[in-house]
């Protein structure tokens, strides 16, 4: 039986005109989505920072009393710390808050070099 790669190049190689105008169906269904993105009015602006051991996380539509906006980094439980329930690598000290039945932007952004080199 064929692996999956030799079964992508003879599709590829035999009609390259198909797989392209495929591949242009999708990213123009995609670029479609990020029009649709923006007609969104968001009722909420969520700015994530991922770093290497925690999370900060910013509420970009509200202040604080210093006129700041609402800045706090949630850190995981260490697994001595944890309680009869809570679930190991999943319990943060600091939990996010969000609405529901709202739209809610999430800006995700990774602080550290590796995280950012791992997108690509």
């Amino acid at each position: 039986m064929p692996d999956e790669y030799f079964i992508f190049k003879v599709k590829f190689y035999s009609r390259p005109d198909k797989f392209y105008s495929q591949l242009h169906r999708v990213s123009r269904q995609l670029a479609y989505f990020s029009i649709q993105n923006h007609l969104f009015i968001f009722s909420l602006e969520l700015n994530i920072w991922l770093h290497q051991w925690y999370w900060s996380y910013q509420y970009a539509d509200f202040l604080n009393e210093d006129n700041d906006n609402i800045e706090f980094d949630s850190y995981l439980i260490p697994e001595d710390d944890l309680e009869q329930g809570q679930l190991r690598m999943l319990e943060v000290d600091n939990r996010v808050i969000v609405p529901e039945l709202t739209h809610i932007r999430f800006i995700l952004t990774a602080a550290d070099y590796k995280k950012t080199l791992s997108k690509f």
